[in-house]
């Protein structure tokens, strides 16, 4: 979850911590040319108060929230600017005006998920899924459908793929999973219990993990040995469709995909061709309907 995020739900804060919080989100509050007694003074709080919010947010102390909030801000001012992406479209568009709109989003969210994948992550989660010989995928939510397609990819190639459903299942995958195994998390808040749960437990048996999620730092990023990060423009709770998300997820899946596939391009295809040809000549043969009929199934 984003520092701004954070920052603005307030979760479990003191009229203090409203206070702080509130200067912190303040664009016209200049508060980084500013020390953090400076801070506290204008403020009428105590340093340590600052300190105490940094840390209930998930950060050691002042200087490491101050740095990890000016690259979020970077970061949230670099991408989208005329696009809401929380409601691309309001209710006077309709058809080709909305598509329209949406084609820009979907334009941009590849663009900004792009420009968020560091190339030493993306070489490190390759390496990781080239070399496992069982990958299991944890998603929490809608994306799991776009974790089935990936799965459907990775098996005509040859890699073994297990996706549940049931998180007390993936659980208990965990626990006895092979050495050599990956799991691969998706997860946008990367706050999810369950799926934090199954990372501590990875962490405990020194297995590797893939973390998609969202950019700005969450418990599962700081779990999983690589992070590739979602873009990270859209609200968790107030949006109208979750349009940003869906695009993101698929385009890293394909790109871990196809960076697995051309570590062995030209077996990977002749193999994906051979098995593909055999499966739809038996499909149709066994079919009555593509075959002709049981004259066909008899011949067999």
């Amino acid at each position: 979850m984003l520092i701004t995020e954070r920052l603005k739900e307030q979760n479990d804060f003191s009229k203090v911590d409203t206070i702080i919080a509130d200067y912190f989100l303040d664009e016209d509050s200049e508060w980084v040319e500013k020390s953090l007694r400076q801070i506290a003074q204008l403020l009428f709080v105590s340093p340590s108060s600052v300190v105490r919010l940094c840390q209930k947010i998930g950060f050691e102390g002042f200087l490491d929230f101050r740095t990890a909030y000016l690259h979020e801000l970077d970061y949230l001012s670099s991408a989208f600017g005329k696009i809401d992406i929380n409601y691309p479209f309001d209710m006077k568009d309709r058809n080709t005006k909305i598509s329209g709109k949406l084609k820009n989003l979907y334009i941009e969210t590849i663009e900004d998920t792009f420009s968020l994948l560091g190339h030493d992550a993306l070489a490190l989660a390759e390496v990781l899924l080239v070399k496992a010989d069982d990958i299991y995928i944890c998603s929490a939510g809608a994306p799991s459908d776009l974790a089935r397609a990936f799965q459907e990819k990775m098996v005509k190639i040859g890699k073994n793929v297990l996706i549940d459903s049931r998180m007390d299942v993936m659980f208990y995958q965990a626990c006895y999973a092979k050495p050599n195994s990956v799991f691969l998390f998706i997860s946008y808040s990367g706050e999810t219990e369950t799926l934090i749960r199954i990372a501590h437990k990875l962490k405990e048996r020194k297995l590797q993990s893939i973390a998609l999620t969202s950019y700005g730092g969450n418990s599962l990023s700081e779990l999983a040995t690589v992070t590739l990060y979602l873009s990270t423009h859209e609200s968790l709770v107030h949006n109208i469709g979750n349009f940003s998300l869906y695009p993101s997820v698929l385009f890293l899946l394909d790109v871990l995909y196809a960076n697995v596939f051309s570590r062995n391009y030209e077996k990977h295809l002749a193999d994906k061709i051979k098995y593909t040809k055999e499966y739809e000549k038996r499909r149709k043969s066994y079919n009555p309907l593509l075959s002709g009929g049981e004259k066909n199934k008899d011949s067999n």
